[in-house]
């Protein structure tokens, strides 16, 4: 990691204690909308609701242009019909909007008012309810009010996610939105959209973009599946009844057009890959899944699995702008390579990795630094690199190995030092030879006069693979049998 020129760091999200920024509100009520309406970013709907090419927006019964102030409100073409930007709309009866006629209340043919027409009635909705007055806005309204659960009034994204969501009796809109929760199989409909998404997206060539492929590195898994035991009389129709390697479906109008690739564990749920078909590059659909994974790992811990905390996103990278968005979602936390431990990311920590792309620094001392001095201080390593006028070939093997390893080691090694001599020493190595044929030999008749530079290569090598899974000599067939064996080209 230290010498690593784009380094990555595990990250994962606090579920439990998650709060939904700005960027993930307008994410989730532009999506909404689209359910609900039909309409997506820039189109047009004039006042019969017809969808046309270019958006705008409607306040009782009158077309507003897409940037057009409403009582000092920008209405915005991505801002969706629940913001909050969108409240003072609300009670516009006999006031006039800033570049437009008053607005005046109009009854309905029901004859019964048209409080519940605009939303502003009991179900204190939103402003695309029906002439009866039991369209939207009474139904957003009534689930709009649900969502407020913490008493503070804020709205419950991860809720506001799965509005729509047929499996979770949500509301009824334009458009179906369904989600199902798979075992990680291959079938040609998931494998299809994995080659039209890693074709377009990441210009593979479709000859290699196979069922094979997309079976080997999104469906085969080690995980083994154990029973989850919920709490009694929880409703678990949608949740997963084993733990293991799952595909969560995302489907619209019952077309396929999204797919996470997930592990479910005791504590968390994995992020591994997520699939979007590019045709609907429009929607975020890699932000709004992580939204729904992250309602995924609530709903599960809400059903009684009370270690249910955590959602793993993957990596964080610092300076890369398609990986280091993961940190809009908090509380965070990075796991410190060299400690193993996980810290907040927050502003002081995010400001330093962006600062230093490389090298390495433990996450403690960092938080330390005073504000004022981020900008000053110095990953570890980059006082070892070299000169631009240093000779690469200069350094001796030994002093390219001194940089490794880390103390501790990285995530998943062993201490090359735990290793005692001899073990390494009866470490079986595979010789050549054109007259006697392939034979086996102990590492410890081939130490020679370079014997410290062979020695910390065999270590580090054993750290990354570990002693268990090496043949050493003095043990019978078991200690050859399946084993890994060392040989020098």
């Amino acid at each position: 990691m230290a010498r690593s020129c784009c380094p990555q760091y595990t990250i994962r999200l606090d579920v439990s204690a998650f709060k939904a920024g700005k960027k993930e509100r307008q994410v989730v009520n532009r999506w909404n909308r689209f359910l609900s309406d039909g309409i997506k970013p820039g189109q047009l709907v004039d006042d019969k609701g017809t969808v046309g090419q270019q958006r705008v927006d409607k306040v009782e019964g009158q077309v507003i242009e897409s940037g057009q102030r409403v009582e000092g409100q920008l209405l915005r073409s991505d801002q969706g019909v629940e913001e909050p930007g969108l409240k003072s709309a609300q009670g516009v009866e006999g006031q006039r909007i800033k570049s437009g006629p008053r607005v005046e209340r109009q009854d309905t043919k029901s004859g019964r008012g048209s409080n519940k027409q605009a939303g502003i009635g009991n179900g204190n909705g939103t402003l695309t309810g029906t002439g009866d007055g039991r369209g939207q806005g009474d139904s957003k309204g009534k689930a709009k009010q649900k969502q407020k659960e913490k008493g503070n009034g804020a709205i419950d994204v991860l809720e506001q996610v799965k509005m729509y969501e047929e499996e979770q009796g949500g509301l009824v809109g334009k458009h179906c939105f369904t989600t199902e929760l798979v075992p990680a199989k291959p079938t040609n409909e998931t494998c299809a959209l994995y080659k039209k998404y890693q074709i377009a997206v990441h210009r593979d060539p479709p000859e290699k973009v196979t069922m094979r492929s997309f079976s080997r590195f999104l469906c085969e898994s080690p995980l083994g599946e154990a029973p989850i035991i919920y709490g009694p009389e929880c409703n678990t129709a949608s949740l997963p009844k084993t733990y293991g390697s799952y595909h969560l479906l995302y489907r619209v109008d019952k077309a396929l057009i999204g797919i996470s690739v997930i592990d479910i564990l005791p504590a968390c749920v994995s992020s591994v890959y997520f699939i979007w078909d590019p045709d609907w590059a429009w929607a975020s659909l890699g932000k709004l899944s992580a939204l729904r994974e992250a309602a995924l790992v609530r709903d599960i811990r809400q059903a009684g699995i009370d270690k249910m905390r955590w959602l793993y996103m993957g990596y964080w990278i610092p300076d890369c702008v398609k990986m280091k968005y993961k940190s809009e979602y908090g509380p965070s936390y990075l796991l410190d390579p060299g400690t193993n431990v996980f810290h907040l990311l927050d502003a002081k920590l995010e400001k330093f990795l962006q600062a230093h792309p490389t090298g390495y620094m433990p996450f403690s001392h960092i938080a330390s630094f005073p504000p004022d001095d981020l900008g000053q201080a110095v990953a570890s390593t980059a006082s070892t690199e070299k000169d631009e006028d240093e000779d690469e070939d200069s350094m001796s093997e030994v002093e390219e190995l001194d940089a490794f390893p880390s103390s501790p080691p990285p995530p998943g090694f062993a201490d090359p030092s735990s290793f005692s001599n001899g073990d390494i020493a009866r470490l079986l190595v595979l010789m050549q030879s054109g007259r006697r044929g392939s034979r086996l030999v102990q590492l410890d008749n081939l130490l020679g006069s370079n014997s410290d530079a062979l020695n910390r290569q065999v270590r580090e090598l054993v750290a990354a693979v570990g002693m268990e899974m090496m043949a050493r000599s003095g043990g019978g067939l078991e200690q050859v049998k399946d084993k890994g064996i060392l040989f020098f080209g």
